[in-house]
């Protein structure tokens, strides 16, 4: 979903063609998602991470992130500037409920 958002737009500004995410859905017994959730601290959704190339965290958005937000961030990395939003916080976000049992999952 977040590939169909934005590529269009992001294209038209110059910008990638192809934007490269990884849907992290909790709540299910995906243990893969429950890595990456700890690995980045994901407490909420929903949430979207923009990542440098060497896969650390530049910029965070949580809640309804309006389109512009999405874009404008996405430019900035991929051109190598600081995010305009960064630690976006916005409401429409649900706080993960971590099971007794979560941690036992990752081992």
């Amino acid at each position: 979903e977040i590939d169909y958002r934005i590529a269009t737009p992001l294209r038209h500004a110059g910008g990638p063609t192809k934007v490269n995410f990884v849907d992290v859905v909790l709540g299910d017994d995906d243990l893969r998602s429950y890595i990456l959730a700890e690995k980045y601290g994901i407490f909420s959704t929903p949430t979207l991470l923009w990542l440098d190339e060497n896969s650390r965290v530049s910029g965070a958005g949580t809640g309804n992130l309006p389109q512009g937000l999405i874009e404008v961030n996405t430019l900035s990395l991929v051109s190598g500037e600081p995010l305009p939003y960064s630690n976006a916080v916005l409401p429409g976000a649900d706080i993960i409920e971590r099971s007794p049992g979560f941690l036992s999952k990752l081992r």
